[in-house]
């Protein structure tokens, strides 16, 4: 894996050499060019994922001689164009998914909420009543 590092900062020279009471450098931050490295790392990951999933791969077969390929057959699942139409409907889908995924995790958000502050206020009630 190749780690590339991206700095935003710019590079300041100075004119004459440092004195003792100067730092010679700015000192490095590691934490921040460990933080630019891993991001960098991870966008190339998630370019190589998107670039995998958008190319449509051939299946074929090696026979038991070598350097001779056998095409796909029927029965093996071949990568298939797919209409305008199916596309759309397949994306309509996907979308609906991530609508309905979201939709069910706002309703366990909202429903985690109100018992956190049905809780809190029962607290609350006790420690009133007490007083």
């Amino acid at each position: 894996m190749v780690a590339v590092a991206i700095s935003e900062s710019s590079t300041v020279t100075q004119a004459s050499p440092p004195t003792l009471h100067q730092p010679a450098a700015k000192p490095i931050n590691v934490k921040e060019e460990q933080t630019v490295s891993l991001i960098a790392e991870t966008l190339l990951l998630v370019e190589g994922v998107s670039t995998a999933e958008s190319k449509p791969v051939k299946a074929v077969q090696r026979s038991a001689k070598q350097d001779e390929v056998i095409p796909s057959s029927p029965q093996t699942p071949a990568a298939k164009e797919l209409t305008a139409e199916e596309r759309l409907a397949r994306e309509r889908a996907a979308m609906r998914k991530r609508v309905e995924t979201f939709k069910a995790n706002q309703q366990r958000f909202q429903q985690e909420r109100e018992e956190y502050y049905e809780a809190t206020m029962a607290k609350v009630r006790i420690v009133m009543r007490a007083e």
